[in-house]
């Protein structure tokens, strides 16, 4: 995984943790390390049903107060020629939503690379506008889907070799989840196994939640 972020910039440095299970110990070292962010890497041998809906997953998402980021690495990162940002009709509603997409808006400076949009038209406009106010500013454009269940068959229409997928999720139970969105990923591991696939859970890191752990001063990522 260092070697991924090494492309786009991002120093790293390795940790070691000794734990029962392996979400129980990432959970402890956000906390430790005030952590807003968790970046896991999706290897080639672990098979989309297992590594998404097995107990590692699920609970990692139970817990909301960080963003969850899982990349599935295929190609250079820094060869991206396009950033396509898979996002709901209402996920301007998620709470983590502007913190989300300043860190994609951030890739996409780093990467040169356009975003963009693809979702439900008319909803999805209102989606694009709020994306424009956020800084940084980079190339963004949308991507007309006629009805969210449509977007698999709109994605294959839209996608090139150079395209870095990322899906911007929610967690069950959230605001914008839908029962669609919980096979997507699976469904755009299998459509694109050449692609570099990123899934982008936003966090809730408010000062009011009392389960939340967050220094404003230093945001950590762990990976």
């Amino acid at each position: 995984m260092a070697k991924y972020l090494s492309q786009v910039e991002v120093p790293s440095k390795p940790l070691t943790r000794i734990d029962l299970n392996l979400a129980s110990g990432i959970l402890k070292a956000r906390r430790e390390l005030n952590a807003t962010e968790v970046l896991m890497g999706w290897s080639e041998q672990s098979r989309a049903p297992e590594f998404f809906f097995g107990s590692l997953m699920e609970n990692l998402l139970r817990e909301s107060e960080f963003s969850l980021l899982v990349l599935r690495p295929r190609e250079p990162i820094n060869t991206t020629r396009r950033l396509l940002l898979i996002a709901s009709p209402d996920a301007d509603l998620e709470p983590g939503f502007n913190a989300g997409i300043r860190s994609i808006k951030r890739l996409a400076r780093q990467l040169s690379a356009p975003v963009v949009l693809i979702g439900h038209a008319g909803v999805s406009e209102r989606v694009l506008s709020r994306i424009r106010t956020l800084a940084p500013d980079c190339d963004l454009v949308m991507s007309k889907t006629e009805r969210w269940p449509g977007l698999t068959r709109a994605l294959k229409e839209q996608y090139r070799d150079g395209d870095f997928l990322i899906l911007f999720g929610a967690r069950q139970g959230g605001l914008t989840w839908k029962p669609r969105m919980t096979h997507l990923p699976e469904e755009l591991a299998e459509l694109f196994p050449r692609a570099n696939l990123l899934l982008f859970y936003s966090g809730d890191p408010r000062p009011d939640n009392p389960n939340s752990v967050m220094n404003p001063e230093s945001l950590s990522r762990v990976n």
